[in-house]
């Protein structure tokens, strides 16, 4: 900003006109809402064409309401979206450390007396934080970032999936839609209630739980038409893998 130029004055007046268009929003807290430590991350995989590195942000919710965030760009260049989003874990990792600290010092260890849900939505991330998967992949990723795993280990977070259409942390790593910012902007500001309990679910259509049973078959519930058609005729909807297959792949929606 030492030499700016009309574009940034531009800029700024942009910047100037949405706050005071906006002046009378804010971020809103209820007693309703979740009364222990919640968190969200997400890293796009969009690198700047300048240096190829990628946006990542998260967001630590209590109350109902956002306390913690942060929307920054990665100091490395990643090779793959996985890369991208374990690298993410990190900071977060570190801020929820902090907010665990500062509530047990204010008097307030309820907030935080058991692993912070940690929601992203890239399962290989996650099965690399929670089960240290070491592959060919996910070799070259620097010491640093592998701290998340002892987070983990120690019980400071609980890494979990989120739906991406569900995750509000992706409104801080790049632009997106209309459609998506309108479904998720009053959650990332806390006046709309998250739920907690769809969070893996796709809202924009049905959704599959696959959950494995002691006795090592597979349990379909709410399963589009095509699922559906598969598990028909079958007691309690249960089968085995090469079965539930067999049925899918010859069936067809209705």
């Amino acid at each position: 900003m030492s030499k700016p130029v009309e574009k940034n004055w531009d800029q700024a007046m942009h910047i100037l006109r949405w706050m005071y268009k906006n002046k009378d929003q804010g971020i809103e807290y209820s007693s309703q809402g979740n009364q222990k430590l919640t968190a969200f991350y997400d890293s796009s995989f969009n690198p700047d064409p300048k240096d190829s590195k990628c946006h990542y942000g998260w967001v630590i919710y209590l109350c109902g309401g956002p306390i913690a965030w942060g929307s920054h760009k990665h100091n490395h260049v990643s090779p793959a979206v996985m890369h991208a989003e374990y690298c993410t874990v990190r900071p977060l990792g570190d801020c929820i450390i902090w907010m665990r600290k500062l509530c047990t010092e204010l008097g307030f260890s309820e907030f935080c007396d058991e692993p912070v849900p940690t929601h992203g939505d890239n399962d290989m991330a996650t099965g690399l934080i929670r089960e240290n998967r070491h592959t060919p992949a996910n070799r070259m990723i620097l010491r640093e970032f592998h701290l998340v795993q002892q987070y983990c280990r120690d019980g400071y977070i609980d890494p979990l999936r989120v739906n991406t259409k569900r995750n509000p942390s992706d409104l801080l790593t790049k632009a997106v839609t209309e459609v998506d910012w309108n479904r998720t902007i009053d959650e990332l500001r806390g006046l709309s209630p998250i739920d907690y309990v769809t969070l893996a679910s796709d809202p924009d259509s049905a959704s599959l739980s696959i959950e494995l049973s002691p006795s090592s078959l597979l349990a379909v519930k709410d399963c589009p038409p095509s699922f559906a058609n598969a598990v028909k005729g079958l007691p309690d909807t249960e089968m085995s893998i090469s079965r539930f297959m067999y049925n899918l792949l010859n069936s067809s929606d209705d």
